[in-house]
């Protein structure tokens, strides 16, 4: 719905859409059963030859298979709606909860955790953008703005990376690191074995298995969809994995 220059989705309705749409698919799915059920035998066209018969067999052929192809692409348009109504339901209740924070036992705002704070930035930042899964600075950036570390008041000026994998080699080398920036890393091995284990907040490093494909770097949101001006992937990949989670948010894995 637009309201003035800005729109907002609901999702309840989106998914109500969905569920009409999946009605009409099985009706269509129904119509093109029918369809195949119908083919005439090419004996029924005897006294008329077997040209028309090859007509009929090729022009109710070709009926069902635009049909299949309507349905085809029917179901894969439902799909991308219904995944378009989660992940804007998720990018919301993260952007929230990065904004709203909590109350303390006074019943004061504490701000919002670290964790949720640097998601929703990554997230807000990642809306209509194609991806920079590359960019360590787009990932700092998101780190200084929830004032993590030292970052907000001393920007790393004095040392740069060539790419993600050096960024994660970095942190690696020196606890003294990892507290400039405000990170603890909490895993590190094989991406099929981190299921489970990344949260939304965590900065999550991978370094994919195929020799010409490059490191990826992004914030992981829910369900490890990693995010980077745009989502760049999921941190379960086919690769070596490093996590890296806001250190008042952090309790090491291993």
């Amino acid at each position: 719905m637009m309201t003035g220059s800005s729109y907002n989705v609901r999702p309840d309705a989106v998914r109500g859409v969905v569920g009409n749409v999946v009605g009409i698919l099985l009706q269509v799915y129904s119509t093109v059963m029918e369809l195949e059920r119908l083919t005439l035998a090419p004996t029924s066209f005897a006294k008329l030859g077997s040209p028309v018969a090859s007509a009929n067999i090729a022009m109710q052929g070709q009926l069902v298979s635009t049909m299949r192809t309507l349905l085809q692409l029917l179901q894969e348009t439902n799909d991308l709606v219904h995944r378009s109504a989660n992940d804007y339901d998720a990018a919301d209740q993260a952007v929230a909860a990065a904004l709203g924070g909590g109350l303390n036992s006074a019943g004061e705002s504490t701000g919002p955790a670290p964790s949720a704070a640097l998601a929703g930035y990554a997230i807000n930042d990642s809306a209509g953008a194609a991806g920079e899964p590359g960019s360590v600075g787009n990932v700092l950036d998101y780190l200084s703005r929830a004032r993590l570390g030292e970052l907000s008041v001393q920007p790393l000026t004095d040392v740069t990376f060539r790419d993600a994998r050096d960024f994660a080699d970095w942190l690696d080398s020196s606890p003294a690191n990892q507290e400039r920036v405000g990170l603890l890393a909490v895993y590190s091995g094989s991406g099929r074995d981190v299921s489970g284990l990344v949260h939304p907040g965590d900065v999550v490093v991978v370094q994919p298995f195929a020799a010409d494909a490059g490191p990826v770097i992004g914030v992981a949101g829910a369900n490890g969809q990693l995010y980077n001006h745009g989502a760049v992937g999921s941190a379960a990949a086919f690769g070596r994995v490093r996590v890296y989670r806001p250190m008042t948010d952090a309790t090491p894995l291993w």
